[in-house]
């Protein structure tokens, strides 16, 4: 019996010494948030965009949700909503959603959306958030619309 207390004893004080392995996620507690809503900068009547800062070295970014609204002088067609990466060409086009505006009284024809995703961009890539009409159907400018970005910047595993 003494010799089993000893060897207790003996583990005892050999796992009181032992140190937990360093652990980390991550996806999870390092969570930077990312995004924001912008005016964007409109190229045509009836195509904007609005250009997010390049994701930082030794990070990755998620991003978890796009959304728009844009008050329009027209009340038919669709609105685009696209979400790029590096540029606005249709092959870097990631996801891609329409909105049919609507009367909303007072504020004339509106279309607004927001719109759940799962997009990740690496260090040194840039996300674009696209709003658009459909040929000839211009009158959006930048200061009649709002486009918005969440998402979170999570550090890449060393």
């Amino acid at each position: 019996m003494l010799v089993s207390l000893a060897c207790l004893g003996a583990a005892s004080a050999a796992l009181a010494q032992t140190r937990p392995a360093l652990v980390r996620s991550v996806d999870e507690p390092a969570r930077v948030p990312y995004g924001g809503t912008m005016v964007p900068s409109c190229t045509f009547s009836n195509q904007c965009s609005a250009t997010y800062p390049t994701v930082p070295a030794g990070k990755r970014l998620r991003v978890t949700e796009i959304a728009a609204y844009v008050r329009s002088n027209t009340s038919s067609g669709s609105h685009l909503l696209a979400l790029h990466r590096n540029d606005m060409s249709g092959v870097n086009a990631v996801y891609l959603t329409m909105m049919p505006p609507m009367n909303a009284a007072y504020y004339g024809p509106v279309a607004s959306t927001t719109q759940a995703v799962d997009v990740i961009y690496e260090a040194g890539e840039v996300p674009i958030v696209e709003l658009g009409l459909g040929a000839g159907l211009g009158g959006i400018t930048g200061s009649n619309a709002r486009l918005t970005l969440t998402g979170y910047l999570v550090d890449v595993a060393p």
